[in-house]
C-alpha cells in the first residue's frame, strides 16, 4: 500500500511485515506484489509485535526511521507508543466506514468506537510496574 510512494520518493530500502497464515508461510499474492512494488525485504510478522520490532530492531528485523500503513485497533495502540521512537506517517487504526457522521474524527475517533462496538471496559495499568 505504502511501498510504491515510498520508492517514487526515494528511499532505498523498503521493508514490508506482513502476518503469517496458519501455516507460517506469507501468501503468493503479498509476495508477488511486494515485488511489483520494489519491496526489498519481507519479514512473517504482523501487529503490534511488528511495530516494535520495526521501531527497536531485532536480531532479525532491523531497526527502520519511519514506519507507514494502516493496521488495526493493537497496530494503532502500538503505534501510539512508538511514536517519537521512530517517525510515523500516520496513525490510523480502523477503517474509514467504521466512522459516524453523528462523530466527528478526532484523534482518539477509532478508539472511541472500538470500545463502544467490541469492549465494555478497559484497565489500564501503570507503565513503570
Amino acid at each position: 500500500m505504502t511501498a510504491i510512494p515510498a520508492k517514487v520518493a526515494g528511499v532505498e530500502e523498503v521493508i514490508l511485515v506482513t502476518p503469517p497464515s496458519k501455516d507460517g508461510s506469507i501468501a503468493p499474492a503479498i509476495l508477488i506484489a511486494a515485488d511489483i512494488a520494489g519491496v526489498s525485504r519481507i519479514f512473517s510478522v504482523g501487529g503490534a509485535q511488528a511495530i516494535a520490532a520495526l521501531a527497536f530492531g531485532t536480531e532479525s528485523v532491523p531497526r527502520v526511521d519511519k514506519i507507514c500503513g494502516p493496521g488495526n485497533i493493537y497496530v494503532f495502540l502500538a503505534k501510539k507508543l512508538v511514536y517519537g521512537v521512530v517517525e510515523l506517517t500516520d496513525c490510523k487504526g480502523l477503517p474509514k466506514w467504521w466512522l459516524s457522521p453523528m462523530h466527528p474524527p478526532t484523534p482518539i475517533t477509532p478508539l472511541r468506537i472500538y470500545w463502544r462496538r467490541r469492549a465494555r471496559r478497559f484497565v489500564f495499568g501503570d507503565p513503570d510496574h
